[in-house]
Order: C-alpha cells, then sequence, then structure tokens
C-alpha cells in the first residue's frame, strides 16, 4: 500500500512519529546541552575504563618477538623490492638499448 505521495505507509508512519517526537521535545538551553554534553563524556570515559580492564594486553616477550617478525618481513620485503627493481630496470634499458641502436 502507498499514500498520496507514493511512499509506503510504514515509511510515512516512521516519519510522523518523527515529527511528533521532534515537536514534543522541549529545546534544551545552550547550559543544558553543556551538562548533557559533560555527562555524555563521563560516561564515555566509565565506558572506556571499564573496556580497558578487560584487555588482554601482550607480554615483553611477545612484544619483542612480534617487533621481531615485522621487522623480518619489512626486510625481506624491501630486499624483494629491490631486486625486482634492479631486474625491470635493466630489462627496460637493455629493451630500449637494442631498439635504438639496433642490436
Amino acid at each position: 500500500m502507498s499514500n498520496k505521495k507514493g511512499l509506503p505507509a510504514e515509511q510515512t508512519n516512521i516519519e510522523s512519529a518523527k515529527a511528533k517526537a521532534a515537536a514534543q521535545t522541549p529545546k534544551k538551553s545552550f547550559g543544558e546541552k553543556v551538562k548533557d554534553f559533560g555527562k555524555r563524556m563521563a560516561k564515555w570515559g566509565r565506558e572506556l575504563k571499564s573496556e580497558l580492564k578487560k584487555v588482554v594486553w601482550p607480554t615483553k616477550k611477545q612484544v619483542i618477538n612480534n617487533s621481531g617478525v615485522v621487522l623480518m618481513v619489512v626486510a625481506v620485503l624491501t630486499i624483494t623490492l629491490w631486486l625486482m627493481d634492479l631486474i625491470f630496470e635493466s630489462v627496460i634499458l637493455n629493451g630500449l638499448l637494442r631498439l635504438i641502436t639496433g642490436f
């Protein structure tokens, strides 16, 4: 079913409910908004602290081991890209040289 605007009935019901809720909600003063912001930030801080207590932090040994793995992977990829660059450079330069000189 649709209404006069061609919108589904469910959508117009949602829009009218939103409009009613907005009309019933009184406007807050700047001071009330600031207080609400402070309350929300305090709640966020409490929740953050609670969540951080649940985190299982890695041991020093795990951090050192994981850092070593990362450094080794970066080193291997760096060397691989460097070698590929050298190979492609020589292939391209030799190919251009052969095209220009004819042999």
